[in-house]
């Protein structure tokens, strides 16, 4: 319990260790119907992303959990694009289609000039 309270108490840069780069953030859970779904959603943005960091944060496990609370306690199932200074740009929640896919898109474009 101390190690997961530690975790929370990090920032969301820190908890995503990918300093100075954006990165795409998928939050789940294996009890969650809906985040297959959005899991092919998310590679087919990552797809028109070559080497954006993917990071799958597992409510279900400390290190996801604690993703969860720093991304203001994100929702399964949650997609985030963070930029270099972990701030979170954009932010899905929920149905997850072409036009949130666009979306993404566009913004990972957008942090990544």
């Amino acid at each position: 319990m101390l190690f997961a309270t530690l975790l929370a108490a990090q920032s969301l840069a820190a908890l995503l260790g990918e300093a100075e780069r954006p990165a795409l953030v998928q939050v789940w859970a294996p009890w969650c119907k809906s985040c297959a779904g959005v899991t092919a959603e998310v590679k087919a943005v990552l797809a028109e992303a070559p080497g954006v960091p993917y990071i799958v944060a597992n409510v279900d496990e400390a290190r996801g959990k604690a993703i969860a609370q720093a991304a203001g306690d994100a929702p399964v199932p949650s997609v985030l694009v963070v930029d270099k200074n972990g701030n979170i740009v954009a932010r899905i929640a929920g149905h997850f289609g072409s036009a949130q896919r666009g979306e993404l898109t566009a913004k990972l474009a957008e942090v990544r000039r």
